[in-house]
């Protein structure tokens, strides 16, 4: 019988071969911890929305924090000029006044604090122009924001 020698190729398909059962198990292997994986990121997904849920929760109770002079007299007269007073930011009495009277002021112009506890407030007013007032605070531990507009008195302009 005649010998015929062996394909040159017949080394390379055997490679082929390797490398494909090679693939067959990663796959093999993949398939396997599938589920494991797909469990690690739906628990990591539910731990992250219960965290989120619980910082929101627990955020909602955090007390307001206090406010300086300079930000109560700005963020009360504001609500004035808006015609909707805050009730954390001013006093019973300066809470009725405002209400009573419906302001037609554009914006404010500029805030000073004149005082430990008094600021002046410019306002612009759209039918008079600028108007300053004369703003009071008062001070105490027992407040929302810690300070609260006790007065607020229009003043003439220098």
């Amino acid at each position: 019988m005649d010998k015929q020698p062996a394909p040159k190729n017949l080394k390379t398909e055997s490679k082929k071969d390797q490398e494909g059962e090679s693939y067959e198990s990663i796959i093999k292997t993949l398939a396997k911890i599938k589920g494991f994986v797909m469990l690690t990121v739906i628990s990591g997904i539910a731990f992250q929305s219960l965290l989120l849920a619980t910082e929101f929760y627990l955020g909602g109770k955090e007390e307001q924090r206090h406010l300086s002079p300079l930000e109560v007299c700005y963020l009360g007269m504001n609500s004035i000029v808006r015609n909707a007073p805050d009730e954390d930011l001013l006093d019973k009495t300066t809470l009725r006044d405002a209400t009573a009277k419906v302001f037609d002021f554009e914006k404010i112009v500029r805030i000073e604090m004149t005082g430990e506890l008094r600021c002046d407030v410019i306002l612009h007013d759209r039918k008079r122009g600028p108007r300053l007032f004369g703003v009071v605070l008062q001070k105490d531990e027992s407040f929302p924001r810690f300070y609260r507009i006790r007065d607020a008195v229009e003043k003439n302009l220098p």
